[in-house]
């Protein structure tokens, strides 16, 4: 890691710290309580389920006090009188900064990203050691000096699941556009960070389930004959909680969700002759059952279920 990275984390680091400590003091008391209010009020209406550091990034960056400013600009106004022109310039970058998703485009003469939702692209010179290109990222990126950096809080999502989060996110941001005033996808992306950190409950609800589940085992597997190829995938498509993720040889793969997209229920492998529901529990696996012989049970036959054991896979 460089000088210049080291000395941009003990900026951000102690920036936030101060901001937060800023933010907590007795004067904004009121602040801090409505704040809670609206965000547990959010996470109930939407059933997101986030922790207490999600709420302190939200409150920093995405809340409002009376005044219209979030809690960095509002530091800023305050404060910024007494800070250094590193510090200011610091401050600044951290006020305009938000959480968005990011795909690696590039390895080459440094880091090209694309946001995933807005489909800006930015090149990440330094910080960036880590990344490759079977992540997807969550992060805020900031531009200081010319270069832009990755604050320090950010981590990796599953790149497999990029089309499902591409769709959940672009049907809230038609369902915002109806009830709401027209907004660009930066602006909608700028005021919704609890939409966007809710995108890898489906990712860490899989890490969980497969830690639960009995190590002795994988996958429970479910085969089906294939009938009606055609109106098969016909009937794929049209599923609101079916969405299509990739092909290889071994045929088409789909992601099965659970109603509302919240959790991931199934892995679903098409061939021609054959459907495969591939699901991490057995309760997961009876209900997916119910939802594709409902769905398309006029265009596959049952065959028989079984146990995939790690050994057999490996």
């Amino acid at each position: 890691m460089s000088i210049i990275i080291d000395e941009f984390r003990v900026l951000e680091n102690e920036l936030i710290n101060n901001v937060l400590y800023f933010a907590l003091g007795d004067y904004y008391s009121e602040e801090i309580a409505n704040a809670k209010y609206i965000f547990r009020k959010m996470l109930d209406e939407n059933n997101y389920s986030l922790d207490e550091k999600n709420f302190t990034y939200w409150l920093l960056w995405d809340y409002r006090i009376k005044n219209g400013n979030n809690f960095f600009q509002e530091y800023k106004r305050v404060c910024g009188n007494k800070l250094s022109e590193k510090q200011y310039k610091m401050l600044e970058g951290l006020s305009n900064t938000y959480l968005s998703i990011y795909e690696i485009t590039s390895l080459k003469e440094g880091k090209k990203l694309t946001d995933i939702f807005s489909k800006k692209e930015i090149l990440v010179k330094e910080g960036s050691e880590t990344l490759n290109n079977n992540n997807l990222l969550i992060g805020r990126i900031v531009e200081l000096d010319g270069q832009n950096y990755f604050l320090d809080e950010c981590s990796t999502l599953d790149k497999r699941f990029i089309n499902a989060i591409e769709k959940g996110f672009y049907e809230k941001f038609e369902e915002y556009k109806k009830k709401n005033r027209i907004c660009s996808i930066e602006e909608f992306i700028r005021s919704n960070s609890v939409l966007v950190n809710s995108f890898t409950n489906i990712i860490d609800d899989i890490r969980k389930k497969q830690i639960e589940i009995d190590n002795k085992y994988d996958v429970y597997q479910s085969n089906y004959a294939v009938l009606d190829y055609e109106k098969l995938c016909t009937a794929l498509s049209r599923s609101p909680n079916i969405e299509f993720d990739y092909n290889d040889d071994r045929g088409a793969y789909y992601i099965m969700y659970e109603e509302k997209q919240n959790r991931v229920l199934s892995e679903i492998v098409l061939a021609k002759n054959k459907l495969e529901l591939e699901c991490v529990s057995n309760k997961d696996s009876d209900d997916a059952k119910k939802v594709i012989e409902d769905m398309a049970g006029e265009y596959i036959k049952y065959m028989n279920d079984e146990v995939v054991v790690l050994d057999d896979i490996l």
